[in-house]
């Protein structure tokens, strides 16, 4: 037989007739169209309304720009007119003290105050000026007003009262980035076992862990924590450090101990090669446990804050209604009317006094 012959043979031999889908699947694509007695057939039988349909369009075409606003609004930082006008005063002045307090520009990269160290410094010293002549403009409108015997001694006394003011307004603007550094620092600690519990499901599933802290950092779980794994980010999209110097970058400049502690032990794992769920998992566990204990310990001083408040709030205002009808029924002296609409009032100042130090001295979360 012919070689040719035979090839063509085989070659048209059903057993070696293989369906393209098979080599090489293609995808199909179609457009389906209806009329438009099929189309109201078609919605009767599933039972839309037209007025449905019309607003799910509309959400449709509205959905994309309201995200958009959103990502806008979260990113955009535009600087408030006091700002622009205190950096515009003392531009010289600012720069030279902020070389000299180091600690405050560390405090507001803690705090996650939107801004620089000298412009920060710049409200500072305007917003002690303008207490200054407050205080100023006050002690003359107080000494015309109550002269006393000298009105100039008066006068002069006021001023000296109200160079106070803008002492007071300085230790504040000094003050605050520190305070809102804790507060944030006890928020992040909140939400730490509950970030490394789902760090470590994602590093379980194998992805590079750029990916992990993306995962995060997009999160709406967790929103303070969240804000401190975007400067991690930032450190590695923007600065285009590595992960292992983003991470201790980071750990430098958040508020939180334990998050800084986590990520420089990530990065410690990363560079040396270790498991880095494994590590995780040891770090959920640790801080689920201290999470846990500091829930037990507020239980245990509440019941402490409870028996005060029996003993100091129900107990001595019984005591005390106790004495006023004793006064009353002696006729000692006194007006006894008088001093139970005082201690009513006291008993309500305390009582409000109390739930705020209990709202103060709360765990959050």
């Amino acid at each position: 037989m012919d070689l040719n012959i035979f090839k063509k043979k085989q070659a048209t031999s059903p057993l070696n007739k293989v369906p393209n889908e098979i080599i090489a699947p293609r995808k199909v694509q179609a457009n389906i169209t209806m009329t438009s007695e099929q189309k109201r057939k078609f919605m009767e039988e599933l039972r839309i309304d037209k007025g449905l349909v019309k607003q799910l369009k509309k959400k449709i075409k509205e959905e994309p720009k309201e995200r958009q606003k959103e990502k806008e609004a979260e990113f955009t930082f535009t600087p408030n007119p006091f700002n622009v006008f205190a950096a515009r005063l003392f531009p010289g002045l600012s720069l030279s003290l902020a070389e000299k307090t180091n600690d405050l520009g560390i405090a507001l990269k803690k705090a996650n105050m939107p801004y620089l160290l000298n412009s920060y410094i710049s409200m500072a010293i305007l917003g002690m000026l303008l207490s200054l002549m407050i205080g100023i403009i006050g002690a003359f409108i107080l000494a015309f007003l109550y002269p006393g015997n000298m009105i100039i001694i008066t006068i002069i006394r006021n001023i000296f009262i109200s160079l106070a003011l803008p002492v007071l307004v300085g230790l504040a603007f000094f003050a605050y980035p520190s305070s809102q550094a804790s507060s944030i620092q006890s928020k992040i600690n909140n939400e730490l076992p509950f970030v490394a519990m789902h760090m470590s499901a994602i590093a379980g599933s194998g992805v590079e862990p750029t990916r992990v802290f993306s995962i995060i950092a997009t999160s709406k779980d967790y929103p303070v924590t969240s804000i401190e794994i975007r400067k991690l980010i930032n450190q590695i999209n923007f600065y285009g450090h590595d992960l292992i110097t983003a991470l201790k970058e980071t750990a430098k400049s958040t508020s939180s101990k334990n998050l800084a502690n986590l990520l420089s032990g990530m990065a410690t794992t990363i560079a040396s090669g270790g498991d880095l769920r494994f590590y995780l998992d040891k770090s959920a566990s640790n801080t689920l446990l201290d999470y846990k204990l500091s829930r037990e310990r507020y239980v245990e001083v509440s019941s402490t804050y409870a028996d005060i408040y029996t003993g100091l709030l129900i107990a001595a205002p019984l005591i005390f209604m106790l004495i006023l009808s004793i006064i009353g029924s002696m006729n000692i002296g006194g007006d006894p009317g008088t001093m139970g609409i005082i201690g009513i009032f006291a008993i309500i100042a305390l009582n409000i006094g109390f739930l705020v130090f209990l709202k103060v001295s709360a765990p959050e979360g």
